[in-house]
């Protein structure tokens, strides 16, 4: 490291800060340009910024700060000294500094300078309530850094695990994604039914009617199917048999528009209860004997801090349904956690096991209308009253037995890809902070 040069951060590059159009609440908008908020950071473990919540108008991009896909920005406030990559173009307010025009250090390498030098920028913040760290800060810290060969070394290190643990995530919000457009598919819009009750409709046979629900359930032409019934025979039959349990009939109900014939109407009320979790009495830094990991907000993203013994204790397994009632993000539904139900968060429990797969999906579906229409005036609450209310279309028999077998096959892969993640987020953070000061080599 005697190698290493020490410059002020200004000396690496220019430092500017976001900007507000003002009033803000007047510019925000369902179109426009992405506006990137502190929390659409936090939501995340990704080095980008791949996508924000909300937009400004385009009248009010030029009273703020443009940035575009490739930019390092940097977070001043709320939860100062984050560093995240944009991987799209958006605008940026006074809680973000933008860094550019790199000199003696690559964007990337600066990157992981910034997030290793995190914890020691941030006790230099300022401010009583909120640490704000101020643009001077940062324009005056100083770092040591070695020459752009051995910089892009270290970074080849340190992106391998990143683009890994990407991966991963990526991977997992497709598995999501798959789940949730299945569900909506077979139980919200009826799909494979509003097919076979088509041909039917148009004179065609039942043979037909099948082939047709198929094609909907498969996304795979006739060609396709036969094919597939050549070379994949066993899959072929399976779904036929799942065709063929669709009925082909629609049947018109009360209030909830039509439903496959033999399909119920039910309240998430009828079928499961909100069972709040509790503050354990003591916590524990490692799990023991009959010790599970205690659930906090942290830990829906399955890293698990603490431990604390189950009794008299709200217990959760993995296919437990979580709703997050209290705090700024009260109403994140989410799924996969083994361990005691932390008091802001609330388990759903089933009167009948077999619906867990849909209420899950069912509430996912609903979280933004959930976080929307919260209680509480200074700490929002996720509204128990409204979740009971929330209706839902059940089956019986192999409809749901194969969603559920699908989904928590599905479940447990992005659980076994979450555990990898963590695994390779542990040894990153470990190494980060060796490469960073010159103890471990880069070969």
């Amino acid at each position: 490291m005697s190698e290493w040069k020490e410059y002020k951060f200004s000396e690496l590059c220019t430092i500017t800060r976001g900007a507000s159009p003002r009033p803000i609440h007047s510019f925000l908008s369902d179109q426009g340009m992405p506006w990137v908020k502190i929390s659409d950071a936090t939501s995340s473990s990704s080095k980008y910024i791949e996508k924000t919540v909300e937009k400004i108008k385009n009248e009010g991009v030029p009273k703020s700060v443009k940035v575009f896909k490739g930019d390092l920005i940097l977070s001043n406030s709320a939860t100062p000294g984050l560093p995240k990559i944009m991987a799209i173009d958006a605008c940026i307010h006074d809680g973000w500094m933008l860094l550019r025009d790199f000199r003696h250090i690559t964007k990337e390498f600066a990157y992981w300078v910034l997030l290793n030098e995190r914890r020691f920028l941030v006790h230099q913040g300022t401010g009583t309530v909120f640490v704000n760290l101020k643009t001077d800060i940062l324009k005056n810290y100083k770092v040591k850094i070695p020459d752009i060969s051995t910089q892009n070394k270290i970074v080849k290190i340190l992106n391998s695990l990143d683009d890994k643990i990407q991966l991963n995530t990526q991977t997992n919000q497709t598995l999501e994604q798959i789940a949730q457009t299945i569900y909506k598919s077979w139980f919200v819009d009826y799909e494979p039914t509003r097919a076979k009750a088509a041909v039917l409709a148009a004179g065609g046979s039942k043979a037909d009617a099948e082939s047709a629900a198929m094609t909907t359930i498969s996304g795979k032409s006739a060609a396709e199917l036969a094919t597939l019934k050549q070379q994949q025979p066993a899959r072929y039959q399976q779904l036929a048999d799942l065709a063929a349990a669709f009925p082909a009939v629609l049947t018109p109900t009360d209030d909830f528009g039509e439903i496959p014939a033999g399909w119920e109407i039910k309240k998430v009320g009828d079928i499961a209860k909100i069972v709040k979790g509790k503050k354990p009495k003591n916590i524990y830094p490692s799990q023991e004997d009959n010790f599970l990991p205690h659930i906090l907000v942290a830990a829906l993203e399955g890293k698990y801090t603490e431990f604390c013994e189950t009794t008299k204790m709200t217990t959760s397994k993995i296919t437990d349904t979580l709703v997050l009632m209290d705090g700024s993000a009260s109403g994140k539904i989410s799924i996969g956690h083994h361990g005691v139900v932390g008091s802001t968060l609330a388990k759903m429990e089933l009167f009948d096991d077999k619906y867990w797969a849909i209420l899950y999906q069912l509430l996912k579906s609903k979280e933004k209308d959930i976080q929307d229409n919260t209680t509480g005036t200074s700490i929002p609450h996720a509204d128990k009253a409204r979740i009971n209310e929330y209706s839902l279309s059940v089956c019986e028999g192999y409809i749901l037995d194969f969603y559920n077998q699908f989904f928590e096959k599905s479940l447990f892969q992005s659980i076994e890809n979450r555990k990898q993640s963590n695994l390779l987020e542990s040894i990153r953070d470990t190494i980060l902070p060796k490469l960073l000061s010159g103890e471990l080599k880069q070969e």
